[in-house]
Protein backbone atom coordinates (compact mmCIF):
# COMPACT_ATOMS: atom_id res chain seq x y z
CA UNK A 1 0.00 0.00 0.00
CA UNK A 2 1.48 3.70 -0.74
CA UNK A 3 0.17 6.77 0.00
CA UNK A 4 0.45 9.53 -3.08
CA UNK A 5 -0.90 12.82 -2.70
CA UNK A 6 -1.09 15.61 -5.31
CA UNK A 7 -0.79 19.44 -4.56
CA UNK A 8 -2.57 21.34 -7.48
CA UNK A 9 -2.24 25.11 -8.29
CA UNK A 10 -5.26 27.53 -9.94
CA UNK A 11 -3.55 29.82 -11.98
CA UNK A 12 -5.67 32.83 -11.65
CA UNK A 13 -5.36 36.17 -11.24
CA UNK A 14 -6.83 37.88 -8.06
CA UNK A 15 -7.57 41.63 -7.98
CA UNK A 16 -7.93 43.16 -4.82
CA UNK A 17 -10.38 46.16 -4.96
CA UNK A 18 -10.68 48.90 -2.06
CA UNK A 19 -12.50 51.78 -2.00
CA UNK A 20 -12.62 54.38 1.00
CA UNK A 21 -13.68 57.86 1.27
CA UNK A 22 -11.61 60.37 2.95
CA UNK A 23 -11.82 64.10 3.90
CA UNK A 24 -9.39 67.04 2.00
CA UNK A 25 -6.50 66.11 4.58
CA UNK A 26 -6.61 62.48 3.89
CA UNK A 27 -8.66 61.55 6.75
CA UNK A 28 -10.89 58.52 6.46
CA UNK A 29 -14.75 59.13 6.30
CA UNK A 30 -15.91 55.83 6.09
CA UNK A 31 -19.36 55.40 7.80
CA UNK A 32 -19.00 58.71 8.79
CA UNK A 33 -21.75 61.59 9.36
CA UNK A 34 -21.01 64.35 7.02
CA UNK A 35 -22.65 67.77 7.05
CA UNK A 36 -24.71 69.44 3.46
CA UNK A 37 -22.08 70.34 1.60
CA UNK A 38 -19.02 68.17 2.68
CA UNK A 39 -16.08 68.16 0.24
CA UNK A 40 -14.85 64.33 0.03
CA UNK A 41 -12.52 62.03 -1.38
CA UNK A 42 -13.02 58.79 -3.09
CA UNK A 43 -10.16 56.41 -3.50
CA UNK A 44 -10.01 53.61 -5.30
CA UNK A 45 -7.03 51.22 -4.55
CA UNK A 46 -6.35 47.90 -6.94
CA UNK A 47 -3.51 45.47 -7.17
CA UNK A 48 -3.05 41.77 -8.36
CA UNK A 49 -2.10 39.67 -5.86
CA UNK A 50 -3.02 36.45 -8.04
CA UNK A 51 -0.72 34.19 -9.73
CA UNK A 52 -1.21 35.22 -13.40
CA UNK A 53 -1.05 38.61 -15.09
CA UNK A 54 -4.69 40.38 -15.61
CA UNK A 55 -6.18 41.16 -18.94
CA UNK A 56 -9.06 43.33 -20.31
CA UNK A 57 -9.56 45.16 -16.33
CA UNK A 58 -12.37 47.50 -16.51
CA UNK A 59 -12.96 48.93 -13.00
CA UNK A 60 -16.93 50.04 -12.75
CA UNK A 61 -18.27 52.85 -10.61
CA UNK A 62 -21.62 53.59 -10.69
CA UNK A 63 -21.43 56.96 -8.21
CA UNK A 64 -24.33 57.31 -5.36
CA UNK A 65 -26.89 59.83 -6.10
CA UNK A 66 -26.90 62.86 -4.02
CA UNK A 67 -22.60 63.24 -4.79
CA UNK A 68 -21.59 66.22 -7.00
CA UNK A 69 -18.55 65.15 -9.41
CA UNK A 70 -17.02 66.97 -12.27
CA UNK A 71 -15.27 64.08 -14.44
CA UNK A 72 -13.45 66.98 -16.39
CA UNK A 73 -11.98 68.45 -12.82
CA UNK A 74 -12.53 65.83 -10.62
CA UNK A 75 -10.90 62.48 -11.33
CA UNK A 76 -6.93 62.01 -10.64
CA UNK A 77 -5.77 58.62 -12.66
CA UNK A 78 -2.22 57.08 -12.49
CA UNK A 79 -0.26 57.24 -15.97
CA UNK A 80 -2.04 54.86 -18.50
CA UNK A 81 -5.37 54.77 -17.76
CA UNK A 82 -8.56 55.90 -19.19
CA UNK A 83 -11.80 56.57 -18.92
CA UNK A 84 -15.60 56.68 -19.75
CA UNK A 85 -18.45 58.86 -18.21
CA UNK A 86 -22.04 57.95 -18.71
CA UNK A 87 -23.82 61.18 -16.96
CA UNK A 88 -27.20 59.53 -17.13
CA UNK A 89 -26.35 56.41 -15.07
CA UNK A 90 -23.85 58.49 -13.43
CA UNK A 91 -21.33 55.69 -14.28
CA UNK A 92 -17.71 55.58 -14.18
CA UNK A 93 -15.33 53.14 -16.49
CA UNK A 94 -11.73 52.59 -15.85
CA UNK A 95 -9.71 50.79 -18.31
CA UNK A 96 -6.67 49.49 -16.68
CA UNK A 97 -3.34 48.51 -18.67
CA UNK A 98 -1.84 45.19 -18.24
CA UNK A 99 1.63 46.65 -16.58
CA UNK A 100 -0.83 47.83 -13.58
CA UNK A 101 -1.99 44.09 -12.92
CA UNK A 102 0.70 41.72 -13.15
CA UNK A 103 0.80 38.64 -11.60
CA UNK A 104 2.33 38.32 -7.67
CA UNK A 105 2.32 42.32 -8.02
CA UNK A 106 3.41 44.17 -4.51
CA UNK A 107 2.49 47.58 -6.38
CA UNK A 108 -0.80 49.05 -5.94
CA UNK A 109 -2.36 51.84 -7.91
CA UNK A 110 -5.00 54.61 -6.34
CA UNK A 111 -7.61 56.15 -8.62
CA UNK A 112 -8.89 59.51 -6.73
CA UNK A 113 -12.21 61.03 -7.24
CA UNK A 114 -13.21 64.26 -5.89
CA UNK A 115 -16.56 65.28 -4.75
CA UNK A 116 -19.33 66.74 -2.66
CA UNK A 117 -22.26 65.89 -0.70
CA UNK A 118 -25.25 67.54 -1.86
CA UNK A 119 -26.18 70.99 0.09
CA UNK A 120 -29.58 71.20 -0.71
CA UNK A 121 -31.31 69.68 2.21
CA UNK A 122 -34.88 68.73 0.58
CA UNK A 123 -33.23 65.98 -1.72
CA UNK A 124 -32.71 64.12 1.05
CA UNK A 125 -36.84 63.51 2.11
CA UNK A 126 -37.04 60.19 0.93
CA UNK A 127 -36.99 57.46 3.92
CA UNK A 128 -33.10 56.27 4.67
CA UNK A 129 -32.03 58.26 1.74
CA UNK A 130 -29.45 60.04 3.76
CA UNK A 131 -27.80 56.40 3.64
CA UNK A 132 -24.98 57.41 0.42
CA UNK A 133 -23.70 53.76 -0.01
CA UNK A 134 -20.90 53.61 -3.04
CA UNK A 135 -19.17 50.38 -4.49
CA UNK A 136 -16.87 49.28 -7.50
CA UNK A 137 -16.74 46.51 -9.08
CA UNK A 138 -13.69 45.01 -11.76
CA UNK A 139 -14.07 42.56 -14.24
CA UNK A 140 -11.24 41.02 -15.89
CA UNK A 141 -9.82 37.38 -16.91
CA UNK A 142 -5.74 35.77 -17.04
CA UNK A 143 -3.63 36.03 -19.50
CA UNK A 144 -2.93 31.97 -18.73
CA UNK A 145 -6.76 31.29 -17.64
CA UNK A 146 -9.09 32.88 -20.04
CA UNK A 147 -12.10 32.53 -17.66
CA UNK A 148 -13.61 35.83 -17.05
CA UNK A 149 -14.36 37.58 -13.86
CA UNK A 150 -17.47 39.86 -13.89
CA UNK A 151 -18.42 42.29 -11.20
CA UNK A 152 -15.79 41.00 -8.63
CA UNK A 153 -16.70 43.85 -5.83
CA UNK A 154 -14.83 45.80 -3.66
CA UNK A 155 -14.25 46.47 0.32
CA UNK A 156 -13.80 48.72 1.78
CA UNK A 157 -10.73 47.77 3.97
CA UNK A 158 -7.51 46.31 3.11
CA UNK A 159 -4.83 45.51 5.56
CA UNK A 160 -2.40 43.24 7.16
CA UNK A 161 -2.78 41.12 3.82
CA UNK A 162 -6.55 40.15 5.10
CA UNK A 163 -9.38 40.42 2.41
CA UNK A 164 -12.27 41.93 4.24
CA UNK A 165 -15.89 40.92 3.02
CA UNK A 166 -16.99 42.58 0.11
CA UNK A 167 -18.52 45.62 0.88
CA UNK A 168 -20.07 48.76 0.19
CA UNK A 169 -18.43 52.28 1.04
CA UNK A 170 -21.01 54.24 3.42
CA UNK A 171 -20.77 57.83 4.42
CA UNK A 172 -24.59 59.55 5.98
CA UNK A 173 -25.99 63.18 5.37
CA UNK A 174 -26.69 64.77 9.05
CA UNK A 175 -29.80 65.82 8.57
CA UNK A 176 -31.41 64.89 11.86
CA UNK A 177 -32.11 68.20 12.41
CA UNK A 178 -33.50 69.41 9.52
CA UNK A 179 -37.16 70.28 8.76
CA UNK A 180 -38.37 70.13 5.20
CA UNK A 181 -40.68 72.91 3.61
CA UNK A 182 -42.68 73.44 0.70
CA UNK A 183 -45.41 75.34 -0.75
CA UNK A 184 -49.03 74.48 -1.91
CA UNK A 185 -51.87 76.20 -3.98
CA UNK A 186 -55.69 75.52 -2.68
CA UNK A 187 -57.23 75.78 -6.09
CA UNK A 188 -60.83 74.58 -5.20
CA UNK A 189 -62.50 73.53 -2.39
CA UNK A 190 -59.74 70.37 -1.27
CA UNK A 191 -56.01 69.75 -1.59
CA UNK A 192 -54.46 66.40 -0.67
CA UNK A 193 -51.18 66.95 1.22
CA UNK A 194 -48.70 63.62 0.00
CA UNK A 195 -44.93 63.36 1.95
CA UNK A 196 -42.85 60.96 0.60
CA UNK A 197 -43.33 57.38 1.22
CA UNK A 198 -41.49 54.69 2.78
CA UNK A 199 -42.07 55.99 5.97
CA UNK A 200 -43.60 53.48 8.73
CA UNK A 201 -46.04 56.10 10.59
CA UNK A 202 -46.99 59.64 9.55
CA UNK A 203 -48.49 62.46 12.57
CA UNK A 204 -50.58 65.89 10.85
CA UNK A 205 -51.38 68.75 13.21
CA UNK A 206 -52.55 72.17 11.88
CA UNK A 207 -49.35 74.47 12.80
CA UNK A 208 -46.11 74.81 12.32
CA UNK A 209 -43.08 74.06 14.81
CA UNK A 210 -42.90 73.35 17.25
CA UNK A 211 -45.51 71.06 17.30
CA UNK A 212 -47.91 72.33 20.00
CA UNK A 213 -51.50 70.92 18.19
CA UNK A 214 -53.64 68.07 18.29
CA UNK A 215 -53.40 65.01 15.64
CA UNK A 216 -55.19 66.02 12.82
CA UNK A 217 -54.33 62.94 10.77
CA UNK A 218 -52.19 59.39 10.59
CA UNK A 219 -52.30 58.94 6.87
CA UNK A 220 -49.66 59.25 4.41
CA UNK A 221 -51.86 61.40 2.74
CA UNK A 222 -54.05 64.53 4.51
CA UNK A 223 -56.99 66.03 2.69
CA UNK A 224 -57.14 70.28 4.00
CA UNK A 225 -60.05 72.53 2.91
CA UNK A 226 -58.95 76.00 4.33
CA UNK A 227 -55.42 77.46 3.92
CA UNK A 228 -53.13 77.50 6.71
CA UNK A 229 -49.99 75.71 7.55
CA UNK A 230 -49.70 71.69 8.22
CA UNK A 231 -46.61 69.81 9.58
CA UNK A 232 -46.27 66.29 9.19
CA UNK A 233 -43.53 64.18 11.32
CA UNK A 234 -42.70 61.22 9.35
CA UNK A 235 -41.05 58.22 11.62
CA UNK A 236 -39.11 56.01 9.95
CA UNK A 237 -39.22 52.83 12.38
CA UNK A 238 -36.51 50.82 12.59
CA UNK A 239 -32.97 51.85 12.06
CA UNK A 240 -31.97 52.18 8.13
CA UNK A 241 -29.41 49.68 6.64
Amino acid sequence: AYLQTFSIEIIEPKIVLTKVVKDNLGQLLNNGLLPLGQSLNYEITYQNVGNDNATNVILKDVLPNFIIFNPLTDLILPPGETYTYNAASITLLFSIPPSHVLANSVSYYTIKIHANLESDPNVFISACSHIIKNQCFATYKGELNPALITDDPSVSSFSNCIVEAASTTNIFANVALTNFERNEVLCGSSLTLTPPAGYLSYSWTNGGLPITGPVIGTTQSLTITSPGVYTVHCDVGNPCT
